[in-house]
């Protein structure tokens, strides 16, 4: 068997994308008690006691209260409504939002160490965003290089299902779950008290089948959601407008537009492996599948990269690929622009696409359709990234999504260097991830490409 590296990337928690409906507002109902303080709301905020057994994983900062983790329920909360989380003999655990529609029924957003268990929601919220404001600025997030960055990870920064990246003068808020909807005021305030966002505009998406995962659907949505849904073609949409502009991230420059790109116009998660890539391409052939607008494609070229190769089946992110090139002094760069999509393209084209000059040949293409036809061509190349569209939106999905890896992987491992390279996959979709598969999925993956792995770096989001 041939041996090869395997550079592991578990993007965790990153509720990729949907992109769901335009509307001016929401209508959710949740007690008007959310605003009270919490000191006056203790004698009668309910309580959502844990099952036995079940207290340690809350102990140790799980955010997520499933219902069959719960064994009582004291009161009567409906959707929205601050609850106190309890263990089977009612010590406090923390304060969480509860929902009696998903299957998160508590979202845990306070443990009972936490200096703000007692602090109004509102000021919670503004505190969590302080809190990660402070966290990015000791990574040097914003910097001069560096415009475009990941400011709330939903769980991550202790707000569960609230995105907020950076976009550069936009600050784009992503909504999977149905607490932040109604607390849609509270968290754009908590975002314009930070003095570096006040002149910045904030849009608010919407994850549309996350939200509908959480309940949505549930409410009845035939009146004033369903008359406002926006039928764009990713799945999105917003509340508000923006324009595309030029973002910096380690020096590469990319334009964007926060309001009509995928997920938040970003994939500001995977920063870091960008990074990486750069730093392992000097003299490197690279092959870039589903490149979406090129941040990996980009970074192998600003590392030394022999030649990149990058394959995307949206004609949309081919042209913004080769804007970003321009953008960045690499238009002379270019080697071509194909599509693959006419089946009567054949091995031996892409074959003679090798004798074309230059660093970057941009294929049009669908990715596992390419990378046969390549494969029957004896291509190779030193470093493969691989990091496809979600495909386990949900836990039902996930023997689907499995198959899928494993074939998608099973490609990208026979178009490495035999003779040893590096291949750099990825999952975003968070049941694939949570269920702790992806590793022996890309495992099983080598087996059927007869190649030999070592995982050399794990990283996540």
């Amino acid at each position: 068997q041939r041996s090869m590296k395997l550079v592991f990337a578990a993007v965790l928690f990153m509720m990729y994308s949907l992109t769901a409906f335009r509307m001016s507002s929401l209508p959710l109902r949740a007690s008007s008690r959310r605003f009270a303080s919490l000191s006056h709301k203790v004698p009668t905020l309910s309580q959502v006691l844990i099952a036995k057994g079940k207290e340690r994983i809350f102990e140790q900062g799980d955010p997520l209260v499933f219902n069959g983790a719960i064994s009582n329920i004291i009161g009567k909360p409906v959707l929205g409504d601050e609850v106190l989380v309890k263990d089977f003999q009612g010590n406090l655990l923390g304060r969480g939002l509860y929902n009696p529609h998903s299957m998160y029924r508590v979202r845990v957003i306070s443990s009972k160490d936490d200096k703000l268990i007692n602090a109004p929601l509102a000021a919670l919220i503004k505190g969590r965003i302080e809190q990660a404001v402070q966290s990015r600025a000791a990574m040097l997030l914003p910097r001069s290089d560096t415009d475009v960055y990941r400011l709330i990870n939903s769980e991550g920064d202790r707000l569960s299902g609230v995105i907020v990246d950076v976009i550069g003068s936009t600050v784009v808020v992503q909504s999977s779950a149905l607490w932040a909807e109604i607390q849609k005021e509270s968290i754009e305030a908590g975002l314009r008290s930070v003095l570096q966002f006040k002149d910045k505009t904030i849009l608010w998406r919407r994850a549309l089948s996350r939200l509908n995962q959480d309940g949505l659907q549930e409410l009845g949505t035939d009146s004033t959601i369903s008359a406002s849904m926006n039928g764009d073609s990713d799945g999105s949409a917003t509340d508000n407008v923006a324009e595309s502009e030029v973002v910096t991230e380690n020096g590469i420059k990319y334009k964007l537009c926060a309001a009509t790109d995928q997920k938040t116009g970003f994939y500001c998660d995977q920063r870091e492996n960008r990074q990486l890539i750069r730093s392992l391409s000097q003299g490197k052939t690279v092959l870039d599948a589903y490149c979406y607008t090129g941040g990996f494609t980009l970074n192998a070229v600003r590392g030394g990269a022999a030649r990149v190769t990058s394959i995307d089946s949206s004609a949309r992110a081919i042209e913004s690929l080769s804007e970003n090139l321009a953008l960045n002094n690499m238009t002379s760069f270019v080697a071509s622009t194909s599509t693959n999509n006419d089946q009567s393209t054949t091995s031996e084209e892409i074959t003679a696409a090798k004798a074309t000059e230059g660093q970057v040949e941009l294929i049009k293409g669908e990715a596992e359709r390419t990378m046969q036809e390549m494969i029957k061509a004896k291509k190779s190349f030193d470093v493969v990234i691989c990091d496809p569209p979600k495909l386990a939106p949900k836990r039902a999905d996930l023997e689907r999504a499995m198959r899928k890896y494993k074939q998608i992987n099973t490609l990208a491992m026979q178009l490495v260097n035999p003779k040893g390279g590096l291949l750099l996959t990825c999952t975003c979709s968070a049941a694939m991830t949570q269920s702790g598969k992806f590793e022996s999925v890309v495992q099983s993956a080598a087996k059927a490409a007869g190649r030999d792995v070592t995982i050399v770096s794990k990283s996540g989001a």
